[in-house]
């Protein structure tokens, strides 16, 4: 086992700063000022109209799946019915980064998504990071 190891360069836990000092924050946090229901709205909203559509175009929203109260609140405050998000985070958790595609894999496998489908997609990391984009769906099923 220790062999495995031996030239890997092991930072001591006490070198390690949290997040908490490295972006001090007072009032609420910094994570939930970034990475809001607004934040999925905005990106959604913007990604949306850069692609020359309404948000009534769209066909399918496929989120980042953190938890389902941003899921079913973004649906609310954007004014897209629910039925149009694509949830499977009751069946696997966050899967962070994985989330969009995963779930883009499951829409698309359950027969969710047709061709010429609109599908706008959004995601949110812990890198202080967002995006979105819309495509139209060309695959067959």
């Amino acid at each position: 086992f220790d062999e495995l190891f031996e030239n890997v360069n092991i930072i001591p836990w006490e070198n390690y700063i949290s997040v908490t000092d490295a972006f001090p924050v007072k009032g609420s946090s910094l994570s939930s000022k970034l990475f809001s229901v607004s934040d999925c709205q905005k990106i959604i909203k913007k990604a949306v109209a850069d692609a020359g559509l309404e948000l009534s175009d769209v066909d399918c929203v496929i989120p980042h799946q953190a938890n389902i109260r941003i899921i079913n609140a973004s649906a609310k405050n954007l004014d897209i019915p629910r039925e149009k998000f694509f949830c499977n985070v009751m069946h696997y958790g966050n899967t962070s980064s994985g989330s969009v595609p995963i779930a883009l894999d499951e829409a698309n496998r359950s027969g969710v998504l047709k061709k010429g489908d609109i599908i706008a997609m959004c995601a949110f990391g812990a890198g202080l990071t967002t995006g979105s984009c819309v495509i139209r769906w060309n695959k067959d099923n």
